[in-house]
């Protein structure tokens, strides 16, 4: 799981104009979203533990394969704050969430440009993918 090659793709996919390519949003859904949903991280959310404190609502990321390790995103957040994209490190946990953010940016990616047949698969695969419509809007 390498987050350099996820944003490689991502780059792939629009041209030196930041406008869509859209034969490779359409290579890329159908290879990696379509074909090889194992690559994609399995995402839970978990709910506030304390009603005034909307902050305590986590997400969980791991290995959708090995299930493992499963990484709490706010515990990264109080560890790095916004330097979790460039941290450099060796840990398992670290480099899982980083792959996680990569694939979210190869969905933006894949959208651009109003890819209809991209935003049908998100949207048909919102659940698994841990995303509302509302969420997907935002892609």
């Amino acid at each position: 799981r390498r987050p350099d090659l996820i944003r490689m793709l991502a780059r792939l996919c629009t041209d030196s104009g930041g406008g869509p390519v859209r034969a490779n949003q359409d290579r890329v859904l159908k290879f990696v979203f379509e074909q090889a949903p194992q690559l994609l991280c399995q995402v839970r959310h978990s709910l506030p533990t304390l009603v005034k404190d909307a902050f305590t609502a986590d997400m969980h990321v791991c290995d959708r394969i090995t299930k493992r390790p499963e990484v709490s995103a706010l515990r990264l957040q109080e560890d790095f704050g916004d330097r979790i994209t460039t941290a450099e490190s060796f840990d398992e946990e670290v480099k899982l969430f980083q792959y996680y953010l990569s694939t979210m940016e190869l969905m933006i990616a894949a959208v651009k440009g109003r890819n209809w047949r991209t935003s049908a698969h998100f949207m048909e695969q919102a659940v698994e993918l841990a995303c509302a419509y509302n969420d997907l809007l935002f892609l």
